[in-house]
């Protein structure tokens, strides 16, 4: 049938689609045990749009675009080199939209998008093709 080989290098993170993520911990707390330093998790959030005030609310007291911030974030300090975004647009409002674009950006490793946003890719090209 065929074999999977997966590199020892390879740090893989899933975005899941129409996942509300409505967890009574604080995202400080869900954190807390990555890889990534504390203080740069507080840096990544904060990038993210994510306050202090936020970082250490319970998630499911924040909207659902804050939600999908405190998702990215999580996914982010677990320092993957691969991303896997199912529909990452689904829910989100202009302004989380806009730091996702960003975030996708400035990303550092691989990451791949299923979604039928087609207004996502046609404005930010740049997320089809990188140097």
């Amino acid at each position: 049938m065929g074999d999977v080989v997966r590199s020892s290098e390879l740090r893989m993170a899933y975005l899941q689609q129409d996942s509300q993520w409505k967890m009574n911990q604080p995202l400080e707390d869900l954190v807390s045990e990555a890889p990534t330093p504390p203080w740069k998790c507080e840096m990544i959030a904060e990038s993210l749009g994510i306050n202090a005030e936020m970082f250490r609310q319970p998630i499911n007291e924040l909207s659902g675009g804050y939600r999908m911030r405190c998702q990215l974030v999580h996914l982010l300090v677990q320092q993957p080199n691969l991303l896997l975004l199912d529909e990452p647009t689904n829910y989100l409002d202009l302004e989380t939209l806009l730091v996702l674009e960003k975030s996708l950006q400035e990303f550092e490793g691989a990451f791949f998008t299923v979604s039928h946003d087609r207004e996502f890719f046609k404005e930010n090209d740049t997320l089809h093709f990188r140097n």
